[in-house]
């Protein structure tokens, strides 16, 4: 259904059933799974997606992650709008 309208879909904490659906990607917030572990465990064409509220915390989790962050949420709060600004 997804492909249909061009959207993508993303399972939030549940690689079994990412993989069982043949969804797009996961997402993995700071309490899930260590995101290297989760990329062995992926399909190669499969996004990863993580929480940042900050711009430092990108930057450390795209370390500490090798690089292997697809793409990343961040609280709506107009505080946290820094992060935005520097991923333009």
């Amino acid at each position: 259904m997804c492909a249909i309208y061009g959207a993508i879909l993303v399972i939030e904490d549940r690689i079994d059933i990412a993989k069982l659906i043949s969804a797009d990607g996961v997402y993995l917030d700071s309490e899930s799974i260590d995101i290297n572990s989760a990329k062995t465990m992926l399909d190669d064409n499969m996004i990863i997606g993580s929480d940042c509220n900050i711009y430092a915390d990108y930057l450390v989790a795209n370390e500490k992650h090798d690089s292997i962050i697809t793409y990343i949420t961040n609280s709506p709060d107009e505080k946290y709008r820094a992060i935005y600004e520097e991923l333009k």
